[in-house]
């Protein structure tokens, strides 16, 4: 259920009404610090923060000693940075502004970023319950968006290619939900991406509903099989159960293919094989595996090629199999699509009738 819509203040605007907005025009302010609008923020929100961290910090710890006295910084703080604002990237808004203001739960800081603002003879609004209003938004809104999903999930082991044939069906046209690029992970221990850290959580939610919000009901959205977590980010309850009663694909290719395209994507590895030993010492921990892995000049490329493979045979493959198997209750009905140099070799098939279909 969503949650019951509050009686509004004068100037105050809900989010679903702003959100819904017929030609949103709005220019969206969000007045929280640096740090509160890194970990998520509304879409397209620019941050002209009312308090910076160092300052938010200081008047909370006011608050533990003496709330009076943290209030009169706080003002005086804020009214400080209204002031700059006013004189600098404010200052050539014309008489029309009618700016939309939030803050974490539409309390002090917007109310008096929005009092002066009024004052100066601007028409600005502040968005009722604030960022935590949006956020409940979210939480609500991505399993209304999930049930009008028709999803066909890609399937494959690993090193398959799935993510290049998503690409390959964005080519043509076709809607993609990919979770990976979403998350900023491939995946498993070794998916980190270099010099890319993970979204929050709350952002990666953010960004899916985003995506989730475009899609056309009753045309295909394509997506990649994956488990409930992708790296730290957890995939929403909602989204995993249908994925796991959705229609599969079955990506086939060459273990030569395979192999290929895992020490492409990869690479890092090789030139930091003290970090692959480490992560693939934690996989033996955490999957009791009862094997030796040669690390033995990997910038050889027989040697690579032989623990990748290994990495395969004795751990990726069985592993996806049985999670496939026990997950993706449609899997056994698959359509095979099989690829060279990552690319579709039947790609008609899709759309025909009587195509391969993948056995147990």
């Amino acid at each position: 259920m969503p949650p019951p819509k509050k009686k509004l203040q004068k100037n105050q605007i809900s989010i679903e009404d702003y959100l819904n907005h017929e030609n949103n025009t709005f220019e969206l302010i969000d007045v929280r610090s640096p740090s509160e609008y890194l970990i998520d923020h509304i879409p397209g929100a620019l941050n002209v923060p009312a308090l910076t961290d160092i300052e938010r910090s200081k008047v909370g710890e006011l608050y533990n000693l003496n709330t009076f006295q943290a209030k009169r910084t706080g003002a005086a703080l804020v009214c400080a940075n209204i002031a700059k604002n006013l004189e600098n990237i404010w200052k050539d808004k014309p008489k029309s502004w009618s700016p939309v203001l939030y803050c974490w739960r539409g309390g002090d800081r917007s109310k008096s970023v929005a009092h002066v603002l009024e004052k100066v003879g601007w028409r600005p609004l502040v968005i009722a319950g604030g960022y935590k209003s949006y956020r409940k938004y979210v939480i609500h809104k991505i399993p209304e968006c999930v049930k009008n999903l028709s999803l066909v999930v890609v399937c494959g082991l690993t090193g398959s290619g799935k993510t290049k044939f998503l690409n390959y069906l964005q080519t043509k046209k076709k809607q993609v939900l990919d979770l990976e690029n979403l998350a900023c992970h491939r995946g498993s221990l070794l998916g980190s991406i270099p010099s890319i850290n993970q979204p929050t959580q709350k952002k990666f939610d953010s960004l899916l509903l985003h995506e989730l919000k475009k899609f056309e009901k009753n045309t295909a959205v394509y997506v990649e099989s994956e488990s409930k977590k992708i790296g730290d980010i957890q995939v929403p309850e909602s989204l995993i159960k249908l994925m796991r009663k959705s229609n599969c694909l079955w990506i086939e290719t060459s273990d030569y293919e395979r192999v290929k395209l895992l020490c492409e994507e990869y690479s890092h590895f090789i030139k930091n094989d003290c970090e692959l030993k480490i992560i693939l010492t934690q996989l033996k921990k955490i999957n009791q595996l009862s094997i030796d892995f040669s690390f033995e000049n990997l910038k050889k490329k027989e040697n690579l090629n032989k623990l990748v493979m290994d990495l395969l045979a004795k751990h990726y493959d069985p592993a996806y199999k049985k999670s496939m198997k026990k997950n993706y209750s449609k899997l056994s009905e698959a359509k095979i699509i099989y690829t060279k140099d990552s690319k579709p070799l039947n790609y008609s098939e899709l759309t025909e009738e009587g195509e391969t279909r993948r056995s147990e």
